[in-house]
């Protein structure tokens, strides 16, 4: 199946779309370093390929939606100090 030009332009301009988006979802992770934001540009990709799929931005957030929740919860344990270490006596209001 050989692409006509009207779908050769649309498939560079959607290609131009993801690389544009997932670069700038990327640049907006810099506070994670430079493997947070390699890592960020590639799920915008992939998050930005899901919508064209798609035809909707209700996949790419329910993907960050639960992307985020699953990070949070792995991450509490390495991101919360232990009380004792924070210099909390007894570890509850007082």
């Amino acid at each position: 199946m050989a692409l006509d030009l009207a779908q050769k332009k649309a498939l560079v301009a959607d290609v131009n779309a993801v690389a544009a988006s997932s670069l700038v979802f990327g640049a907006l992770h810099v506070y994670q370093g430079g493997i947070g934001i390699a890592r960020t540009t590639v799920i915008g990709g992939v998050m930005a390929a899901g919508f064209l799929v798609s035809g909707s931005l209700w996949p790419p957030v329910l993907a960050h939606l639960l992307f985020d929740v699953l990070a949070g919860l792995y991450l509490t344990d390495f991101l919360m100090v232990p009380t004792e270490a924070a210099g909390v006596a007894g570890g509850g209001p007082t």
